[in-house]
């Protein structure tokens, strides 16, 4: 696994890092262009809710060095992101930590954890337990990994892995540019409510995200 995660950083590897605003309602992932340079106009999320209560772990927002910002409806800069973090674990632990980031290949990344899982599928300990909409591989240590039909019209494949005390998926590819990695508690996590938790993710995002 941590071979995949050094993969999933390269592949994190983009624009140069600049400071944040102090105030700012929405952010803004970009587009780019041929080259891979980075410009406002891309898809943007609220970073706080409908009713004015922050939503971001603004700790955890990477904003991008790109001049002549956006701005909102009152006047706020809408910075340029790379990456950004919801933490639910206090208001619904459900959801847990939900991270949307950009990638120059979220295809190779979600096919790189699927390998992953197709290894443990191999395995001769392994048992498969299969689904309507997953297909998971459950291990003797109680470890489990679990291919799942994604809520997004991508060709990548989606799997979670659920270790220890978490359930984790590192990519699930929201379009060709942006991916999600979504982390939360395994106890009493079954093969068959993991694609539930997924559709869930992607009905929290849903509706304070737009352009995508």
């Amino acid at each position: 696994m941590r071979a995949a995660l050094a993969a999933l950083l390269m592949a994190l590897a983009g624009p140069a890092a600049a400071d944040c605003p102090d105030f700012y309602r929405f952010v803004d992932f970009g587009i780019t262009d041929d080259a891979g340079n980075l410009y406002r106009g891309g898809p943007v999320f609220r970073a706080e809710d409908f009713d004015g209560t922050p939503l971001l772990a603004t700790d955890a927002t990477i904003c991008a060095e790109v001049t002549d910002l956006l701005k909102d409806g009152r006047g706020n800069p809408i910075p340029v992101v790379t990456k950004i973090a919801y933490d639910r674990r206090e208001t619904d632990p459900a959801l847990g930590w939900i991270e949307v980031a950009a990638s120059a290949d979220v295809l190779a990344v979600a096919e790189g954890f699927a390998a992953q899982h197709t290894d443990r599928l191999a395995l001769p300990e392994a048992t498969q337990i299969r689904g309507e909409d997953y297909l998971c591989a459950q291990t003797p240590d109680t470890h489990l990994s679990c291919q799942v039909i994604s809520p997004y019209d991508t060709a990548a494949t989606l799997v979670v892995f659920c270790e220890d005390e978490h359930c984790i998926t590192y990519a699930i590819a929201m379009t060709e540019r942006l991916m999600i990695t979504a982390s939360w508690p395994s106890a009493g996590v079954t093969p068959e409510g993991i694609p539930a938790r997924i559709r869930e993710v992607a009905a929290f995002l849903a509706p304070i995200s737009s352009g995508l």
